[in-house]
């Protein structure tokens, strides 16, 4: 008698462990739209459809406040990137300004280096021209 009394309940507690597993293992319908939205987000263009059918069959949800969370942190990071893009073209035309002004810089530099030598030129052929004078 003990020996069935063992059994059973053994096998109600393994039962009873069983179908509460099965419960636990369920997915909300909100937090399974909420998931297979987030696998398609972000898209190009639009919402995801499943964020949509989310916002409207479970308006309260808090999963609701995830995806406009995640919305607004998609556009910044958009925002962001076009950003970055914007200051790299910048950057690009400086550095592209700069390797100018630096080849005129080399370029000024030898004209003054002619222009040095010319110089001293002249004040050779006057001082020369003031010595044959006396």
């Amino acid at each position: 008698m003990t020996r069935l009394w063992f059994w059973l309940l053994a096998a109600l507690l393994l039962n009873g462990c069983a179908a509460r597993g099965l419960f636990e293992n369920r997915m909300a319908d909100d937090e399974r739209l909420f998931l297979q939205g987030l696998q398609v987000f972000p898209g190009e263009g639009e919402r995801p459809a499943d964020f949509e059918r989310l916002s409207e069959a479970y308006p309260e949800s808090p999963w609701n406040a995830k995806v406009r969370e995640l919305e607004i942190l998609a556009e910044q990071s958009a925002e962001r990137g076009r950003k970055i893009l914007q200051l790299e073209r910048e950057v690009a035309a400086l550095q592209n300004r700069q390797r100018r002004q630096q080849q005129q810089i080399e370029e000024l530099k030898k004209e003054l280096t002619g222009l040095e030598t010319e110089r001293q030129k002249l004040r050779q052929l006057l001082i020369d021209m003031e010595q044959r004078t006396y």
